[in-house]
């Protein structure tokens, strides 16, 4: 009986970055659920506002570091996947890497033209980038809920196709972007 070749891997920055995205969204998204069950006015809906947009301006600082990373480190190939589900995983990877540098931006634009520019994690105000104009600002806002939609559908996709890679193929894909289990 032959053992199966190790898989290989992703290095720990990339497994880093990639679950503190994660962790980040998997707080930043229900955040946006009860921001937007919020009462209108009072300190918990500008709280919240506050954390929503400095998760999200950093996952974007994130987002552009694995890019940075990935470009210096490419992932490791998956060998032996059918043409059409690797076409299918550069497409979810890259519209979620799309997703999460274009998101914060428009939330950033629209937050701006309703005259409220993101106070980043409550240490810096940064500077308004559309000037304000609350129609503006509504299709902005309206925007940024569209594509944090298109986000939940990807994150959806992403994550059934790696649990079912997991435990329905059982490829070793899942465990690509997981930390090595210590030895000992």
């Amino acid at each position: 009986m032959t053992t199966p070749a190790p898989v290989e891997r992703y290095d720990g920055i990339a497994q880093a970055l990639h679950w503190l995205t994660f962790g980040l969204l998997a707080i930043s998204i229900p955040v946006a659920i009860v921001l937007a069950k919020a009462p209108p006015e009072g300190a918990l809906k500008f709280r919240l506002y506050t954390l929503h947009e400095s998760i999200g301006l950093t996952v974007w600082l994130i987002t552009v570091a694995r890019l940075v990373w990935r470009v210096r480190h490419p992932p490791p190939v998956l060998a032996n996947m059918p043409h059409l589900l690797a076409r299918l995983r550069h497409v979810v990877h890259g519209g979620l890497y799309a997703l999460l540098l274009t998101m914060p931006i428009v939330g950033w634009a629209g937050g701006s033209a309703f005259g409220f520019p993101p106070d980043f994690w409550w240490l810096v105000q940064l500077p308004p980038i559309t000037p304000q104009d609350k129609t503006l600002g509504a299709f902005l806002i309206g925007a940024h809920k569209a594509l944090g939609y298109a986000l939940i559908v990807l994150l959806a996709f992403h994550v059934i196709a790696a649990l079912f890679h997991h435990f329905a193929w059982k490829d070793g894909t899942l465990t690509r972007m997981m930390p090595r289990p210590r030895s000992g």
